[in-house]
């Protein structure tokens, strides 16, 4: 994937995490101090503290990472989210005691970490799927069907990447007409022109 690509989803990923913890935190100061929609506004400060918090300790758990396959990692994805969150949670209370201005209730922290550690688990499970299908794959031929073309093969495929393998390509006749693990050789490099 190249590295622009890699910006891109990774601004997807923080901006759904933004929206949800977020929504989270007002829904979570609506419920605990009963602060009406009109209230709200009053919050935005302490709202953008505990944004950075948790976005800040979401990456330092390595949830960031646009190449980590959530939907396959689940178990320690979850994992992750949750000591992310429960670490960012204990922050922000001691936060509330040396910031006073800034309103961060102890209990606005149960409700959002009860709720955001399910919702931030489901995105990155659905974040990978759209990630993956809005990804165009590119053919590309594998240079050489030994032991070196039939890894770099086992990776493409373990890792669900955005190239597409069409074949092989060797220029050892032996190797040639051979089938690997459902790919042909299609020749040696004078024929790579043509296959692509």
């Amino acid at each position: 994937m190249y590295r622009v690509g890699l910006k891109k989803y990774r601004a997807y990923l923080v901006a759904g995490d933004a929206a949800i913890l977020l929504s989270v935190f007002f829904l979570a100061m609506e419920f605990w101090w009963e602060v009406g929609p009109e209230g709200l506004s009053e919050y935005v400060h302490s709202g953008f503290v505990v944004l950075v918090a948790y976005v800040l300790f979401l990456f330092l758990f390595g949830l960031y990472n646009v190449r980590t396959n959530y939907r396959t990692q689940r178990a320690s994805t979850l994992a992750d989210i949750s000591s992310a969150v429960l670490v960012a949670s204990i922050a922000l209370s001691a936060l509330y005691y040396m910031l006073p201005d800034v309103k961060l209730p102890r209990g606005v922290f149960v409700i959002q970490t009860v709720l955001a550690i399910p919702l931030l688990f489901l995105w990155r499970t659905k974040f990978w799927r759209l990630r993956d299908e809005s990804l165009v794959p590119r053919n590309v031929l594998i240079v050489g069907a030994g032991e070196a073309g039939e890894t770099a093969l086992n990776i493409l495929e373990r890792f669900h990447s955005e190239y597409n393998v069409i074949g092989f390509i060797d220029d050892a006749p032996d190797k040639q007409a051979r089938t690997i693990h459902g790919y042909k050789v299609l020749g040696g490099s004078r024929q790579a022109g043509q296959a692509t």
